[in-house]
């Protein structure tokens, strides 16, 4: 199967499936990185799927194409300033990924995020799954600024122009607000666990492993306990 993915990706975690040339094309570029996507880009090459990735860079000016046996990789332009990307409702961002993924006949496209990745994939021609990884609505009360409200107006956006669209939920918390606040019923799938996770008992030696890292103090990631 051809399965499309838009999302942050960690370039430098897919270059050993890259052919010479474009290893030295990408040999600087990191993209925005999003580690859960990075571990389920692996798992579809190692079943066997051919994949192509869309997604986002800040230090490129134009759109960059790598090529691999079984994966491609198309590189847009992440403007740098936030502001800028804010006021025009990330249009430079959407119609590179748009254009993108107009070019691939994938027999799907998976976007993670409700935002500039999913509005991308929503014009694709073969069915669309979105992955909700956080709740816009609760992101805008805690930053309320204008940055996160036209964010939330995108993820809006996304929810009340589904078609041939299929969604899922990270969690639990994340499948009942939407319900709740959209009125559709999400798949439940929740973030794969790297391989780095395994028991002490197969480890030489018992070290310590971080397993979770907080990015903020809200009550939510519950950090009192």
């Amino acid at each position: 199967m051809k399965i499309g993915i838009l999302s942050p990706i960690t370039i430098q975690e897919f270059i050993p499936y890259l052919d010479e040339f474009s290893r030295k094309k990408v040999k600087n570029i990191t993209g925005l990185h999003g580690p859960s996507v990075d571990v389920i880009v692996h798992e579809l090459l190692k079943a066997g799927h051919d994949i192509v990735l869309f997604t986002l860079d800040r230090s490129i000016k134009e759109i960059i194409k790598l090529t691999g046996e079984r994966l491609t990789i198309y590189i847009g332009e992440y403007r740098a300033n936030n502001r800028l990307r804010a006021l025009t409702f990330f249009f430079k961002e959407i119609h590179q990924l748009r254009q993108c993924v107009r070019i691939e006949n994938c027999d799907i496209v998976h976007a993670h995020w409700t935002y500039e990745f999913a509005i991308g994939a929503l014009h694709a021609k073969c069915p669309v799954v979105i992955t909700i990884r956080d709740i816009a609505s609760k992101i805008l009360n805690l930053h309320r600024d204008t940055y996160r409200l036209i964010r939330w107006m995108m993820d809006w956006w996304v929810f009340t122009h589904k078609r041939n669209c299929y969604f899922i939920a990270n969690s639990q918390y994340t499948q009942k607000l939407i319900r709740k606040c959209h009125a559709i019923d999400p798949a439940l799938i929740p973030n794969a666990v790297n391989h780095m996770f395994v028991s002490c008992k197969h480890r030489e030696k018992a070290a310590d492993v971080i397993i979770s890292i907080s990015n903020d103090w809200d009550a939510r990631k519950n950090i009192d306990t």
